[in-house]
């Protein structure tokens, strides 16, 4: 005779994966069996190379806007002195932040709906759009205010698209390894984000001393900027 079950106790048990990799059912406490979703095997080395890759690209061009703070504060703030002109362009960087939770908290739910690589793919796609928006936006002389409002609305942008990436990437690296290798393949997201940033750094440091100051300042500041057009 089997031994009766107590039925305050909670029941609880936890999908089983086949050999396929594909869970099969699961029972609630209140004793319901459900079909699990089925899980695709993915290799961790790719997941995380892949969402590394994603961050770089994305703090790369994040990275940019600062780096060439000096040199578009006179063409977008040409009626300023250098310090208040700088000053403004920073201003505008800063105001990237503002939205980066934004960014975050919509391609988490999206993510969520959709799938991590789906998100992903439109945070690089619109992140490189707002970038070489920013490569191609004319200067204060020929568009007016609109130049400086048109710039901070590239900045949102940035940082929005920005936003979702790095959360996105995290979440899909956890997602997609095992769980006693999460801190190793994690660390590839903060790893290849700082890479990004090293990277837009070097780039507009390497366009300055071939081209020289300036012919950075009418016109080889926007190289770095429309490289993702890639």
């Amino acid at each position: 005779m089997l031994p009766a079950l107590d039925a305050a106790a909670p029941m609880q048990v936890h999908a089983k994966r086949g050999q396929q990799g594909e869970s099969k059912v699961s029972v609630t406490q209140h004793g319901d069996m459900r079909p699990a979703t089925s899980v695709r095997n993915r290799s961790p080395w790719r997941s995380a190379i892949a969402a590394g890759l994603g961050s770089a690209i994305e703090y790369y061009d994040f990275q940019l806007y600062a780096v060439l703070a000096v040199t578009i504060s006179a063409l977008f703030f040409p009626n300023q002195s250098p310090e208040t002109a700088l000053l403004s362009t920073l201003l505008i960087f800063g105001g990237a932040f503002l939205v980066r939770p934004l960014g975050g908290m919509f391609f988490g739910w999206l993510g969520d709906r959709h799938g991590r690589r789906s998100a992903l793919l439109v945070t690089v796609i619109g992140m490189g759009f707002a970038t070489v928006g920013i490569g191609l936006l004319p200067g204060y002389l020929a568009l007016g205010i609109l130049a400086p409002c048109l710039l901070l609305l590239l900045r949102f942008a940035q940082g929005f698209f920005a936003g979702g990436e790095v959360t996105g990437a995290a979440t899909y690296i956890a997602e997609s390894v095992p769980v006693r290798q999460r801190g190793f393949f994690g660390a590839f997201n903060p790893a290849m984000a700082t890479f990004g940033l090293t990277l837009g750094t070097g780039a507009t440091g390497l366009c300055s001393a071939i081209l020289g100051a300036p012919a950075m300042a009418a016109w080889g500041w926007r190289i770095p900027l429309l490289l993702p057009v890639r």
